[in-house]
């Protein structure tokens, strides 16, 4: 329960850090993906980052109410 108060507000920057750190390292050569695992990954980490806004929307919308 203490970790969900502590990411409370935090998962859409995690989600960002990941997913910079991880199309830098392929754009850097640190590791070679193929074409199919980078865009599963990117779509994988959009779709997780998209869910993340629309979690914290709908927080602020039932506090106004």
């Amino acid at each position: 329960m203490k970790w969900l108060e502590f990411l409370q507000g935090k998962k859409t920057y995690i989600i960002m850090i990941v997913g910079f750190f991880f199309n830098l390292g392929c754009l850097a050569g640190w590791w070679v993906e193929t074409s199919t695992i980078w865009s599963f990954v990117n779509g994988l980490l959009i779709f997780l980052g998209i869910g993340a806004i629309r979690g914290g929307i709908a927080t602020e919308v039932k506090k106004t109410k």
